[in-house]
């Protein structure tokens, strides 16, 4: 059997603020944009062998600008972030018999994200002297950052008496950014003395 399923989602919101005519100014605003899209697949092979494969795209947006002028100095921030994520991935589950059951998958995800970042302070008045630290009026940074996770995993899980249930695993997880590796394994023993208990 087949089965195929296509999802998306997509969320905002927006934030505005103002004030003026007390003896300043100040602005303010943010937009938040998400969307996600996913796209998956279960299929069986035979009687005892099932594969889902999956497909999903995300993208981040954030949007703050902010400028802010009163009677000791002005502020004016504006800072864009957008990220992207593609996952692909795919789960085996073989259950030979009905005390048997082994899962291992993987799954691939790519970032990729922008900044566009600034910062500037204009003050009326500024402290000079061998003992001040100098102040700098405007800070910036635009780039862009990309990376990459790649994880490995699989699982086995037996019965080996009717109320005692063992199950092994290991995984492996690979990061780009920062590089790093990590395995990471799993043991678990399930024993149910009777039908209505579990320990």
């Amino acid at each position: 059997s087949q089965l195929l399923g296509i999802r998306a989602l997509a969320a905002a919101d927006d934030l505005d603020f103002e004030e003026s005519e007390d003896g300043g100014s100040k602005r303010l605003q943010n937009d938040y944009d998400d969307r996600y899209a996913w796209l998956r697949h279960q299929g069986s092979l035979g009687n005892s062998l099932l594969v889902e494969s999956g497909l999903s795209w995300t993208r981040i947006t954030r949007d703050r600008n902010g400028t802010e002028t009163d009677d000791k100095g002005s502020f004016d921030i504006a800072d864009e972030r957008r990220t992207d994520v593609v996952a692909l991935s795919q789960t085996w589950s073989l259950a030979p018999n009905t005390r048997h059951f082994l899962r291992w998958g993987g799954q691939l995800r790519d970032y990729d994200a922008a900044f566009d970042y600034r910062n500037r302070i204009e003050p009326e008045f500024e402290l000079e002297g061998s003992w001040t630290a100098t102040r700098d009026e405007e800070n910036a940074y635009r780039g862009d950052q990309r990376s990459r996770h790649t994880e490995i995993w699989i699982s086995d899980r037996f019965a080996r008496r009717e109320a005692l249930t063992v199950e092994l695993g290991v995984r492996y997880d690979r990061h780009v950014l920062p590089d790093e590796a990590l395995w990471s394994p799993r043991a678990s023993v399930a024993w149910s003395p009777t039908p209505a208990a579990l320990a």
